[in-house]
């Protein structure tokens, strides 16, 4: 697993429903480490119905500090390397809010945007298309197992045409109806990134070794190319 990212985590301390304080933060980053992950990207909800971009960033970037400043007082413990995002949420016109780009990953041109569990509509597809189009960015679909059951599985193919990227939870390949639903998704297209979504350590935990491992038994093609784009990603993230 070198090189491997953690594209999806909610691990920055008292930041959104994720890790209450830094002692928890601390765990999950041990945890992650001892799986083997290299990096980790933190993306703490942003919802832009609720507070403004620079809002955001201010407490992400006071949140990270708190939990650099823990990292430090444990030198003898091995820690991912961290890098900052934001997963944001959906909202009609979105394509067009200042300061998009600010939410990224790693200064990337990657934007990790949740959709809502509700039925898609085709203007929702043309303002993520226009993230990309009018913007510049390159959307990365939030955990898209978990929209399959909701009745928008013609727009998940739709999607997979699209100039984005797929991002898939570990968690997905754990269950019998989860690995039928990553078999869903790969005959629409390929799987491009994994995240553990992990929030805390117990009910979503850190989980990434064990996805790949069951996603090796699935389909050993697409964990390659999911390798080898995290590879890039972590030359280009630093």
């Amino acid at each position: 697993m070198d090189k491997f990212i953690d594209f999806h985590g909610h691990f920055l301390p008292n930041m959104d429903d994720g890790c209450k304080n830094t002692a928890e933060s601390l765990e999950v980053l041990r945890q992650a480490a001892a799986q083997g992950v290299a990096a980790m990207v933190a993306t703490p909800h942003f919802y832009s119905s609720r507070e403004s971009v620079d809002s955001f960033l201010a407490r992400r970037q006071a949140s990270y500090d708190a939990l650099l400043q823990a990292m430090a007082s444990k030198p003898d413990v091995v820690f991912p390397e961290i890098r900052l995002g934001a997963e944001v949420a959906y909202r009609p016109n979105i394509s067009r809010l200042p300061d998009l780009e600010k939410l990224c990953m790693a200064n990337s041109r990657y934007l990790l945007l949740e959709l809502p569990f509700s039925d898609w509509t085709n203007e929702m597809m043309r303002e993520i298309q226009n993230i990309s189009v009018a913007r510049g960015l390159i959307p990365v679909l939030a955990h898209l197992d978990r929209y399959m059951e909701h009745g928008n599985r013609q727009k998940i193919q739709e999607f997979f045409r699209m100039d984005l990227l797929v991002q898939v939870n570990a968690e997905c390949f754990l269950s019998f109806s989860g690995r039928r639903t990553a078999r869903k998704l790969l005959r629409y297209g390929s799987i491009d990134l994994l995240g553990s979504d992990c929030h805390n350590l117990t009910s979503r935990k850190p989980n990434l070794a064990e996805g790949i491992r069951a996603l090796q038994k699935l389909s050993p093609q697409t964990l390659h190319h999911i390798k080898h784009f995290s590879a890039e990603l972590y030359d280009d993230f630093k």
